[in-house]
């Protein structure tokens, strides 16, 4: 390979959705050499280097040589060549790639008319399984994947249609909830649609992509068509696993849930964001099946929340109302001008109720100081549970219960027990200040807080 680039990376996807890269080196002559380990049937691939791309079918025992021109930016898709055992099935991925240079598709063809979009798709179809008729006309022994491969581009080139006619009815604003349908049924196959859980589909890559990327927004633009609005921009992602929720089954439920989750979170970029995963998505990552993903995604949303948390510090803390015993309310305004410690916490957790008398003493010490205000509230509780847990620990300072679950939200108070400072601007000073059994650490940041003005 004639290029600039130190490294040559593999990257595909397992059965299971994770991302896999294997790396080698690219020595001054250009040569590499890769052998992967991981591989345990027929699948889709790419490889990439700095100034280099290509999709490559890649199977177990397959023997490939690849050879390109990547010096001049213009060259590498016109020269590229494969060799060896395994090159009769992606001579078609290749072809394809080369054709595609000299194919005029309109850059923004998701704005053609709707039966210059069909014909599209439709003619998109044809040229790419035209290709793979005369690419797959002869089975070359002995390669046992070879017919698989052929199934595998069909499919593909099926999907592809599919995604292109649905981004399409996404992407419009002309036709009404029953045009976009019938412009769908008219332009496919109506059985297929019909049966898209079907795991038979999961050979296909192009299947794979549509329903984790496009499936679910066209189900959510088709919703909105009909006058049943069922996402919102504020919770774009959680209304999305809703429908993938109701509509997917499956495998392919578990690929989809896994790879919308993992993006969202990855992409979490505001506090109000991921609060609002806190709240939703425990109950979709319990969903999935694999121990290993459920972690990661825990891990994820336990890292980004902690990040994030960090941009609120110095930031108005969320309102709230919450009761006492006898039910009267009490807001966070109602100290305005005061610090105030809050401490989340619940009658079922022994951690929380061992940090009372620590409390305790604490609260002691500033009783007298009017500039301070304590208070705990129980979140994740029934009142009753609640209720009895204050007659065993006798609490003296002010106890207040959490019966809408917004004081749990507005905190992310996902673990307990947690100890949050507020400013007397009302502003956030941490969402993790000290236990109280580190009384001089808490002592110390209190005072702090009391003298400022």
């Amino acid at each position: 390979m004639n290029s600039h680039a130190k490294q040559f990376l593999l990257v595909f996807n397992d059965d299971n959705g994770n991302r896999i890269h294997e790396i080698t080196t690219i020595d001054s002559t250009g040569k590499f050499r890769l052998e992967c380990t991981q591989i345990d049937g027929p699948i889709l691939a790419t490889i990439e280097t700095t100034d280099f791309y290509a999709n490559i079918f890649i199977a177990p025992g397959y023997n490939l040589v690849i050879k390109a021109d990547c010096k001049i930016k213009s060259i590498p898709t016109k020269s590229k060549r494969v060799e060896g055992y395994g090159s009769a099935a992606n001579k078609y991925l290749f072809i394809i790639d080369s054709l595609a240079q000299n194919r005029k598709i309109p850059e923004r063809w998701f704005d053609l008319k709707p039966d210059s979009l069909t014909a599209l798709a439709a003619n998109g179809q044809r040229f790419r399984d035209s290709i793979a008729k005369s690419v797959f006309n002869k089975k070359p022994a002995p390669d046992e994947y070879y017919d698989l491969f052929y199934k595998k581009v069909l499919l593909n080139s099926l999907f592809n249609k599919l995604d292109m006619l649905t981004y399409f009815i996404i992407r419009d604003t002309t036709l009404n909830y029953h045009q976009s349908i019938d412009l769908i049924n008219n332009n496919f196959d109506a059985s297929i649609l019909k049966d898209l859980n079907n795991k038979k589909y999961l050979f296909s890559d192009s299947y794979i992509y549509f329903m984790e990327v496009g499936y679910f927004d066209y189900l959510r633009v088709l919703s909105n068509k009909k006058g049943k609005p069922v996402v919102s921009l504020k919770s774009f992602w959680v209304d999305c696993l809703k429908i993938i929720d109701a509509n997917y089954s499956g495998k392919i439920k578990q690929l989809t849930l896994y790879r919308i989750l993992s993006d969202a979170l990855q992409n979490c970029r505001s506090f109000e964001e991921i609060n609002s995963y806190n709240t939703a998505f425990p109950n979709y990552i319990a969903m999935l099946p694999i121990k290993a993903q459920r972690d990661e995604l825990n891990g994820l949303l336990t890292s980004k929340t902690n990040e994030l948390l960090k941009t609120a510090i110095g930031k108005s803390a969320p309102a709230f109302t919450a009761t006492d015993s006898l039910g009267k309310p009490y807001t966070l305004a109602d100290f305005k001008g005061k610090v105030v410690l809050i401490d989340l916490w619940a009658s079922w957790c022994m951690p929380c109720r061992e940090e009372t008398p620590y409390l305790a003493k604490v609260i002691e010490k500033y009783k007298r100081d009017n500039r301070i205000t304590f208070m705990s509230i129980a979140v994740m509780d029934k009142i009753e549970n609640w209720k009895n847990a204050m007659i065993k620990d006798k609490p003296t300072w002010l106890q207040l219960f959490d019966k809408d679950g917004s004081v749990q939200r507005g905190y992310v108070a996902n673990s307990i027990p947690k100890f949050i400072l507020i400013g007397k601007d009302g502003n956030i000073v941490s969402f993790d200040t000290p236990m109280p059994n580190e009384n001089v650490a808490l002592e110390k940041l209190l005072d702090q807080e009391i003298a400022k003005n």
